[in-house]
């Protein structure tokens, strides 16, 4: 579920560069927007829980580009879940969030797109909620990195995912 998170993230990220190079052409060097990524995983699996769980909610996301004197861009993103809830497919156990976790993720590339690097975590904490297991926590993480060299080379391409029964 996380990783299909963050390939929104990633895909809502690029296109936010896309738009930042329009922006910049016309003379632009920092923009800040704010949007909302849904996300929904029907049959969601984690260590935690023994049966598949439908998760959904949305993101906020706050991206800050700025534009670098040498034509390349530098992206600061903070995310944070809203109405982030599932509910087990078996037992009908309901989940909820807890608290706000924040994701955090930095971003720059060259004027012609590379060299390109980013790195984040995108945290998520969940209780249960009512019976038939309610006070079961687990908290889910991924963390990422990425560098690509200015020939196009990949250099380092991380994803870690952690799962932590409470």
């Amino acid at each position: 579920m996380l990783r299909r998170v963050l390939i929104g993230l990633t895909g809502a990220t690029l296109s936010l560069i896309t738009c930042v190079g329009v922006a910049s052409a016309q003379g632009a060097t920092t923009e800040t927007t704010i949007q909302t990524v849904h996300f929904e995983d029907p049959r969601g699996s984690f260590v935690c829980v023994d049966e598949p769980v439908g998760y959904s909610g949305d993101i906020s996301v706050t991206t800050h580009v700025t534009e670098t004197p040498s034509g390349g861009v530098t992206l600061i993103q903070t995310s944070r879940f809203v109405r982030y809830t599932g509910v087990g497919l078996i037992t009908g156990q309901r989940y909820a969030s807890v608290g706000s976790g924040f994701g955090n993720q930095s971003s720059h590339e060259g004027s012609d797109g590379l060299p390109f690097t980013t790195t984040g975590v995108i945290p998520a904490h969940l209780i249960a909620q009512g019976p038939p297991d309610p006070g079961v926590r687990f908290a889910l993480s991924a963390t990422f990195h990425t560098t690509v060299n200015p020939d196009g080379t990949v250099v380092v391409d991380n994803v870690k995912f952690d799962e932590q029964c409470r």
